[in-house]
């Protein structure tokens, strides 16, 4: 890659690795974010997450499609973990074939 990226969106990109988060990123959300779930139920739900990308074998193998977070028992705060896992630039939200897929992201690391 030539020069800086200066872009914060171009830190990231797709990812066949599985979700990662940490504590000081949690810590760094907004705190009406934070209030959304606590660190210890996020981790929870990243885990079922990853559980669920760990058995995939195809070439969309970075997605999860809503029916397949429905079926993890996130429950009620489903919807709140994937609003924070998409502000830490964890996951993104696309649309493939009319689903609504959230695609797994990880931080480009810059060498200084």
């Amino acid at each position: 890659m030539e020069g800086e990226m200066e872009d914060d969106s171009k830190q990231y990109e797709d990812s066949k690795h599985l979700i990662n988060v940490s504590r000081d990123e949690y810590e760094s959300l907004p705190k009406f974010m934070k209030n959304l779930t606590s660190w210890e139920d996020l981790l929870v739900a990243v885990e079922k997450l990853n559980s669920c990308l760990g058995t995939k074998r195809t070439k969309l193998d970075s997605f999860l499609q809503q029916d397949e977070i429905d079926m993890l028992g996130l429950g009620y705060k489903a919807k709140s973990y994937l609003v924070l896992l998409i502000k830490m630039n964890r996951l993104r939200v696309e649309t493939i074939n009319g689903v609504m897929s959230y695609r797994v992201l990880y931080k480009i690391m810059k060498e200084h």
